[in-house]
């Protein structure tokens, strides 16, 4: 609905748009004039020639009806497969009254940003500015043709960027030995600057500000690793006061290291069976700094045949100690007795460099108990055994020696009577198709002829 300068900025506006996106981006175009039209589809940004025609058919004409287009654009954005969906609306800052803002939440919450343009108006617009807060975007003013801004596509939301904050600033260490080692925290030199946050649920702050208590240094658990974030540059201006401390470099090493090595233990053990025996593996893994070198695994079993009742965790009590044997430099191999059916023991592993620490691993049967199913779906077994002439054994009965009985209930073999029954289709099928034809005589016929 705009016209002469305004339409043109709002062209070249959109002209700038499209050129800071990448070919394998997607754009459309939907012109608004008292009804919603498409001036291009949405297609590939590559396709620059067709997006520069429909640029150009544009003009002026009809009323500023916004609404419906957005809603065109809300469900054409629904169907396209994007990591970023961002609708711009170019106008003059004329526009109908209605439900704006259900609307544009509702495309925010979805991940379509929405952002305003007033090209050529006034130099504010409170409607615009609302809906780019509604729907998460950004409102830009092109109050003429030498103030075009910069559109940012890919930036979705208004969240502001960390406060950054020079000047001189007292540190503190905090979190015990296992992360500062040899580290002389009384020594911290204070910071040039650093960036304001909040620190995370759980995480564990290593490092603060004095007088504010802003996080510098923090770690926490992620998955089966570890997260560490330093909140200056290590090497940047934030951290010049620190380049003449002694103990900086050393500083640096033992983060690193320690956020690498995150466990305490110098074996991770396994167990896998063969056949009528259990395999206790011992892997070594690189431990948290500090820890000594060369350990050797250790470990201990402990029989139990009531596997209701939990072996005992004293790692004093009566228990066979396995022995392993080394398979490669960080592999150890013990190797020990199944337990029985329906039997569970309890084997606690520990190291020689740990050896005030034991941790628990539950060794069950392999072996399946076949009795183990529920009754009122089981087989009979005796009363098979004795209607098929067998025998019912012990478990630990020796079944080799063990005797048919006469007189149980026999299957009769209907193999040989089926292939005799197929050899005497057979031959009648072979008689039945050499058998002679009949002859069929035909009567002989005058016709009486008219002289």
């Amino acid at each position: 609905s705009m016209s002469g300068v305004r339409v043109q900025l709002a062209k070249e506006v959109s002209r700038l748009a499209i050129r800071r996106l990448l070919p394998h981006d997607k754009v459309g175009i939907v012109e608004f004039y008292g009804a919603k039209r498409w001036a291009a589809p949405i297609q590939p940004a590559s396709n620059a020639i067709e997006l520069q025609r429909a640029l150009n058919r544009m003009d002026a004409g009809g009323g500023t009806v916004i609404m419906p287009a957005l809603v065109e654009a809300f469900y054409a954005l629904q169907n396209v497969d994007t990591r970023y969906k961002h609708v711009l609306v170019l106008t003059d800052g004329g526009v109908e009254s209605g439900d704006f803002e259900s609307l544009m939440r509702r495309m925010a919450d979805e991940g379509i940003n929405v952002s305003t343009v007033l090209c050529g108006g006034g130099y504010h617009s409170e409607f615009l500015v609302n809906v780019a807060n509604w729907g998460k975007g950004r409102f830009y003013n092109v109050p003429n043709r030498f103030n075009l801004p910069e559109i940012l596509l890919k930036q979705p939301s208004t969240a502001k960027l960390p406060a950054y904050r020079p000047g001189v600033h007292q540190v503190r260490a905090r979190g015990g030995s296992g992360w500062w080692g040899d580290v002389n925290t009384a020594t911290i030199p204070g910071l040039a600057g650093y960036v304001e946050t909040k620190a995370k649920n759980g995480s564990e702050v290593l490092l603060e500000t004095v007088d504010a208590q802003h996080p510098v240094l923090a770690s926490w658990r992620f998955g089966l690793g570890r997260v560490t974030t330093l909140c200056t540059e290590p090497v940047g201006a934030g951290t010049r006061p620190w380049r003449d401390w002694p103990d900086y470099g050393k500083m640096l090493a033992r983060i690193m290291e320690r956020s690498a090595a995150d466990t305490r233990d110098p074996f991770h053990y396994e167990i896998t069976f063969d056949g009528g025996e259990v395999l206790l593996h011992a892997k070594r893994q690189r431990p948290r700094t500090g820890a000594k070198r060369g350990a050797l695994p250790l470990a201990k079993l402990y029989r139990d045949n009531d596997a209701s009742k939990p072996p005992t965790n004293d790692k004093n009590a009566s228990g066979d100690e396995l022995s392993f044997v080394a398979k490669s430099p960080n592999h150890f191999l013990a190797i020990g007795p199944a337990p029985p059916v329906g039997t569970t023991w309890k084997i606690m592993t520990s190291a020689s460099t740990t050896s005030g620490r034991w941790e628990p691993l539950v060794a069950s049967s392999p072996q399946v108990d076949e009795q183990r199913v529920d009754p009122q779906r089981g087989i009979n077994l005796p009363i098979l055994s004795e209607s098929t002439g067998g025998q019912v054994l012990a478990f630990n009965g020796n079944w080799s020696v063990a005797t048919v009985k006469t007189g149980g209930r026999h299957m009769l073999s209907l193999a040989s009577w089926l292939f005799a029954a197929a050899l005497a289709f057979f031959l009648v099928e072979i008689v039945w198709r050499r058998r002679p034809a009949k002859q069929i005589k035909t009567p002989n016929h005058t016709s009486p002829v008219t002289q």
